[in-house]
């Protein structure tokens, strides 16, 4: 879609998320905040001044939570209303920086992972209509995921569980110590998808137990479940995106390879289109790509590239084991 960042500076100290359903995205530069409409390739509203590189969105894409890691402030920006963005400061005085924010489901309540000056510090839960900070006992940064009853709320590069309900800590099964950060949960909250050496493990929904793995061949830094839940998209920091799917825990293929050198990329994010049909990628640095997973919108994007079918000689040059057929009709 874009082959150059959508927003200049971001590659310095900001970053970028894609909101669900991949219809809008969160781009941070040195010094602001731009929403963009992807459908649309449009900004969405005026700038918002200040640092940014710490996003998320709300799970009906209403709202987004803006942070800075170098940096104690958090706005909860509402998309539509046009209003000035609700504006707080972590709870924990010896905060430094906003290290990761993730939505309860309903939207009531924003996690919050801070960092100090020697590290993580305990996470933070604010009820964003009372404005109250329930402080866990925990520290746990990065990475984080609600399951999507609201029941559980996953944190840390090593996964923590909490209740959110109380922030009590909740005790961690054997094995999901030698898993790490991203994971993902489908959106029926009926399995979790952790990133693991050489492999994505998945466990059931309560986290009590490993219910299958599938055989990563890179290193994970964003996974995204499709609408349906059938399909786990797997974003590698050689930025590679690779499909699977998950009832037969295949490898369904690679759909993008920029060939770059492991480590590239490890902000990137993705999001499936609401009908699956199309997964919407963009890096770090703020290059956006869409990938068309359905059968019939690649092959009316590449027949209006081309602008023609193929010939009888260029089928026989290129394809001489399939017999001919009509693509562009």
């Amino acid at each position: 879609m874009f082959d150059s960042p959508v927003a200049a500076g971001v590659s310095s100290y900001g970053g970028a998320l894609l909101g669900p359903g991949g219809r809008t995205l969160a781009i941070g530069t040195g010094d602001e905040t731009r929403l963009w409409d992807v459908r649309d390739a449009r900004q969405v509203g005026a700038s918002l001044a200040g640092r940014a590189n710490v996003f998320a969105f709300s799970p009906d894409g209403g709202r987004v939570a803006i942070g800075d890691r170098t940096g104690r402030r958090v706005r909860v920006v509402e998309m539509s209303s046009g209003r000035p963005p609700t504006v707080f400061e972590v709870a924990t005085r010896r905060a430094t920086g906003v290290d990761g924010l993730a939505f309860s489901p309903d939207g009531g309540t924003l996690a919050v992972a801070v960092k100090g000056r020697d590290g993580v510090l305990p996470l933070e839960l604010r009820n964003l209509k009372t404005g109250v900070v329930t402080r866990t006992d925990v520290a746990a940064g990065g990475s984080m995921a609600f399951r999507p009853d609201g029941g559980l709320l996953v944190a840390g590069s090593v996964p923590e569980l909490f209740d959110p309900a109380d922030g009590s800590r909740r005790p961690r099964p054997e094995g999901l110590g030698s898993l790490s950060g991203p994971y993902a949960f489908r959106p029926d909250g009926g399995l979790v998808a952790f990133s693991g050496s050489g492999r994505i493990s998945l466990w059931d929904p309560a986290l009590t137990s490993p219910v299958g793995d599938l055989p990563a061949v890179g290193e994970s830094t964003f996974l995204a479940w499709s609408p349906d839940g059938r399909t786990l998209a797997s974003y590698e920091s050689g930025d590679r995106i690779r499909l699977w799917d998950v009832p037969s825990r295949q490898l369904l293929g690679v759909v993008f390879d920029g060939l770059a050198e492991p480590g590239f990329s490890r902000s990137a994010s993705m999001a499936f289109s609401a009908d699956g049909g199309t997964l919407y990628s963009v890096t770090g640095e703020g290059v956006m790509r869409r990938h068309l997973l359905d059968e019939g919108r690649v092959t009316a994007a590449v027949c209006a590239r081309a602008g023609r079918t193929m010939t009888p000689r260029e089928w026989r040059l290129h394809l001489p084991e399939i017999q001919r057929f009509e693509v562009c009709g």
